[in-house]
């Protein structure tokens, strides 16, 4: 398993994101170009560099991959069926994840967040764990980081029971449908945020 994570320069110009974009296949150029949001379009063609680079220092890069989307919105490469990957980007910071078995990552960075929201998605044990946080707004993000990297390994999307997904709240391995499954959050270096990694062992 390897991963990382990028904060984007700000100074990344049109023309320098057009030249990134220039070496990509056209198919995902042509998905990237569809992106009318600026920064979102920036984020994307930034995390899926950081993919390349990431199947260069393993070894295995021939190229600017391709990849199709599942069902539920899960990537998967085209060229190497024998690894699995993972791309989330959030306000300025890209994050990329490779192995051999299913994983997701999930990046978020600290904002203002509901009530609301936060009742809809949490279970009473993860309220509890907020409610004892210095920073409640920075301890659901975590706990919705590693909802969301959990979802993207498994592939199935977020659903309405989010709040029951029973995740530990600790890193650790956990079993699940058979599987031991390993959950690790680490706090961004700006400290403003979280970024998950949630992978088969």
């Amino acid at each position: 398993m390897r991963y990382a994570i990028r904060y984007i320069d700000e100074g990344l110009d049109n023309e320098q994101l057009a030249h990134l974009m220039a070496q990509m296949p056209k198919e995902r150029a042509d998905a990237y170009r569809s992106i009318n949001h600026p920064e979102g379009k920036r984020e994307n063609v930034m995390a899926y560099h950081l993919l390349c680079d990431l199947l260069k220092q393993e070894a295995i890069w021939n190229g600017f991959p391709s990849f199709r989307i599942g069902e539920h919105g899960k990537p998967n490469l085209n060229e190497y069926s024998n690894i699995q990957f993972n791309l989330s980007h959030c306000r300025g910071v890209v994050a990329s994840a490779i192995h051999s078995l299913p994983i997701g990552i999930d990046v978020e960075r600290e904002r203002k967040l509901s009530d609301a929201l936060i009742r809809k998605v949490c279970s009473n044990e993860e309220l509890n764990y907020l409610d004892l946080a210095e920073n409640r707004n920075l301890a659901f993000l975590r706990l919705w980081t590693r909802k969301e990297a959990f979802v993207k390994m498994t592939g199935t999307g977020i659903q309405d029971d989010i709040n029951r997904l029973g995740i530990p709240l600790h890193d650790r391995i956990f079993l699940q449908s058979g599987h031991d499954v390993k959950i690790e959050s680490h706090l961004l270096p700006s400290k403003d945020g979280w970024v998950t990694l949630c992978y088969y062992v």
